[in-house]
């Protein structure tokens, strides 16, 4: 599980969970707080999944790109893309948890 010799560089081994190839390069510390970030994130996908003034097909969408991130993470490391696909998945927890604040019915007209 903590991978086979590395990509790049034969003395740093990559796994195959992007969680753990995180805490080898930045650190344990930073990769506890993406853990918990993507727990938080969780949370509020399950709010948005209970909230009634939000439409099914927006439902369906967050919840299936949550699934999409979490298969892609646990599954195989983003080599090239790492950074950018990091940056889709905070752009995507903002998303998420401003959505879990609708208390509302939106007025969009």
């Amino acid at each position: 599980p903590f991978g086979v010799p590395g990509w790049q560089n034969n003395a740093r081994p990559f796994a195959h969970n992007f969680w753990l190839d995180f805490a080898k390069i930045a650190g344990w510390i930073p990769a506890l707080f993406l853990i918990f970030l993507s727990l938080l994130n969780m949370k509020d996908v399950l709010i948005i999944y209970k909230n009634k003034y939000i439409s099914s097909y927006v439902k369906l969408l967050v919840v299936s790109m949550l699934s999409a991130f979490m298969l892609a993470y646990s599954v195989e490391p983003i080599f090239e893309g790492t950074k950018n696909g990091l940056y889709c998945y905070f752009f995507f927890c903002g998303i998420v948890s401003a959505m879990a604040q609708i208390k509302h019915p939106l007025n969009l007209s």
